[in-house]
């Protein structure tokens, strides 16, 4: 996890997309543990508005793949992008339950909690906007959009990811 006794013994936190949840209820449960709190890929969503349609969308595959494949970042070779595809889809029967588990998190109060330094890091996808929605739920929080840049930024430009964190983290 990175842990530094020189810092107090606390630790820095990261989590994407779902992950952001995670990271959320570390820092809320264990304020003391943790230093900073970087969120990206927010899937908030006000909880009127929250579905998945994972097997009742029949245009749901189709979709995705158009989404990842067809439209995903032309810098990554198609390849790389059909085998992003592909592990969306290895998920079978089971794989809504992660986005389930994710719904059904109260984000609001989640969020709401939140005491130490955020950052909210969006690429150009379709979680920019619920990122900035996010972003208005945090007490001390930072907005950054990594403009042109996919969710797969941190593999075709892990440089200018890399830049945005450590200059949150430094400061």
């Amino acid at each position: 996890l990175g842990y530094d006794a020189t810092r107090a013994g606390q630790l820095d936190v990261f989590g994407v997309g779902m992950g952001a949840y995670i990271a959320t209820e570390l820092a809320r449960q264990a304020p003391g543990l943790i230093r900073r709190v970087i969120l990206c890929g927010v899937p908030y969503y006000p909880a009127h508005t929250r579905s998945y349609d994972f097997f009742t969308d029949p245009d749901y595959v189709d979709r995705l793949y158009k989404r990842i494949v067809e439209a995903g970042d032309a810098r990554l070779p198609f390849r790389r992008r059909l085998e992003h595809f592909t592990d969306h889809m290895l998920t079978g029967r089971n794989g809504e339950w992660g986005d389930r588990a994710t719904f059904g998190y109260d984000a609001e109060d989640g969020l709401h909690a939140l005491d130490q330094p955020t950052l909210l890091m969006a690429f150009d996808d379709e979680l920019t906007e619920s990122t900035r929605a996010a972003n208005s739920l945090v007490s001390k929080s930072k907005y950054v959009r990594l403009q042109g840049l996919t969710r797969l930024g941190f593999i075709s430009h892990p440089d200018k990811v890399a830049h945005a964190i450590r200059e949150f983290l430094d400061s």
